[in-house]
């Protein structure tokens, strides 16, 4: 795709059956979390567990009433490998290791601000 511009994909039916969980796992992902917990303790994600819903009304009413869906992308920028900072999931072990010393020095500096705000 090039910048700006917009692109359709239909997916059939056959296609969705999962659809809605992934979904779901994807949004419970993103929300804020309290106390640290990125889970409940009140229910499981099984296939039995979808009968009482998926907490997210559009995604209730697509497995109640299956229907083939569009998806539109508009491409708004393009980043290059070069122009960000890679996260840990997509280091070499190398770069892993060459990257402790800063990670260290940064951690210390954050406990420090941290400290001196407390006290």
């Amino acid at each position: 795709m090039l910048v700006d511009e917009v692109s359709q994909f239909d997916i059939e039916l056959t296609e969705l059956c999962t659809y809605p969980m992934v979904s779901k796992k994807l949004r419970d992902l993103v929300k804020p979390h309290e106390n640290g917990h990125s889970h409940s303790h009140d229910s499981h994600m099984c296939a039995a567990a979808l009968s009482a819903g998926t907490g997210y009304q559009e995604l209730d009413d697509l497995m109640r009433d299956p229907r083939p869906l569009r998806f539109i992308f508009h491409l708004l920028s393009v980043t290059q490998p070069e122009e960000y900072e890679a996260e840990g999931w997509q280091l070499t072990s190398e770069e892993k290791i060459q990257s402790v010393e800063t990670l260290r020095l940064q951690g210390n500096q954050l406990f420090a601000e941290v400290w001196i705000v407390r006290f």
